[in-house]
């Protein structure tokens, strides 16, 4: 396990560009828990990775999990881990939210049980910690060459076809009207995207799909996978480059989604589920 965010009592202060937070914050919210009983998840962890020089925010709810790092957050070595609330991150988000503030500087800190953000201006965001021990996450994030490799693709083109089918799903009066399952089969040089629509009887039944051209690829043979259409969305809006790579580890097991290189150190871990 990680280390208690109670322990310590000494305030720590760290300097941020307001830009730096707003993106790191964006990138990992999605993921935040929402049940009252895993009450140390429903936030976003904080803490310094020594082995890259750079400070990590992590949110995980048990089904995906999100890093970003910041690498230029001086004076992040001093700084314990700790998990910011819900609110906290919200707050956080919007006060840093304009594009022409983004190189301003801002002041992040940390005491026993509260965090303090405060801006340019003198104004600050204040929010309470989450007293709870955040899991080992390292420990679910798969490592090594993928073993049924990986498939480079336009994000734009496949955000619109998973939005599509996403949508597609919840109107037609499926089973599935909060999480669509979408159906992902790879070829080396396409991604088929498909949605099986069903009503809660079981009665009618049809799909639907959209192919995407697959860029670079290291697939040598079909396969596919299964994930809730919504949560491919969160993670493709997370993002703002112009590809994503899916690396393929594991039908029944995590894999991972990684952004280019104008979404830097961004990781996105993802369970997959059956496909009916």
């Amino acid at each position: 396990m990680l280390d208690r965010t109670t322990e310590m009592n000494t305030e720590v202060e760290i300097e941020l560009t307001a830009g730096g937070l707003h993106e790191a914050l964006r990138r990992v919210r999605h993921a935040m828990c929402h049940e009252e009983t895993r009450y140390y998840l429903d936030g976003v962890y904080m803490h310094h990775v020594a082995r890259v020089g750079a400070l990590r925010f992590v949110a995980t709810d048990g089904h995906r999990l999100a890093t970003a790092d910041i690498g230029t957050a001086e004076g992040a070595e001093t700084i314990r881990p700790v998990i910011l609330s819900r609110a906290f991150v919200a707050e956080a988000i919007k006060g840093t939210s304009k594009r022409r503030d983004a190189f301003r500087q801002v002041r992040l800190a940390t005491g026993a049980d509260y965090a303090r953000l405060t801006y340019w201006d003198g104004s600050a965001t204040d929010g309470p910690l989450v007293d709870g021990t955040f899991p080992d996450y390292e420990r679910v994030i798969p490592r090594g060459e993928p073993q049924h490799g990986t498939a480079t693709i336009g994000r734009e083109p496949l955000m619109r076809a998973v939005a599509g089918l996403t949508e597609l799903a919840k109107a037609s009066g499926a089973k599935w009207p909060v999480n669509p399952i979408l159906r992902f089969a790879f070829t080396p040089d396409k991604l088929t995207v498909s949605a099986v629509m069903e009503d809660s009887g079981g009665a009618c039944r049809g799909s639907a799909s959209v192919d995407v051209d697959v860029g670079a690829s290291t697939m040598n043979e079909p396969g596919s996978i299964g994930f809730y259409g919504p949560h491919i969305l969160d993670i493709l809006n997370s993002l703002r480059g112009q590809h994503v790579r899916f690396e393929f580890f594991d039908t029944a097991g995590p894999n991972r989604f990684v952004g280019d290189n104008s979404d830097g150190s961004a990781l996105h871990v993802i369970m997959p589920v059956r496909v009916p």
